[in-house]
């Protein structure tokens, strides 16, 4: 779970899939494999995409952020 959340705060912080990979050292397929993995296991969806690729957080996200930080394993 750590790995899903670890990208999670990444793209939400980053707004970018390419941009978080980067920093997390993976691939952007890989970022967005773990975000719909973690989408799926809490039944939410997290992020929508703008235009220009832009990605922006939802209500969801803005919930889960502050508690991702908090605790990273759970």
């Amino acid at each position: 779970m750590f790995a899903l959340l670890e990208t999670f705060i990444a793209v939400f912080e980053t707004k970018s899939f390419t941009r978080a990979a980067s920093q997390c050292f993976i691939s952007q397929p890989t970022a967005t494999v773990r975000i719909k993995k973690l989408e799926e296991e809490l039944k939410v969806q997290l992020f929508s995409r703008g235009q220009h690729q832009e990605v922006i957080p939802t209500e969801s996200a803005h919930l889960l952020y502050p508690k991702a930080l908090k605790n990273p394993n759970c």
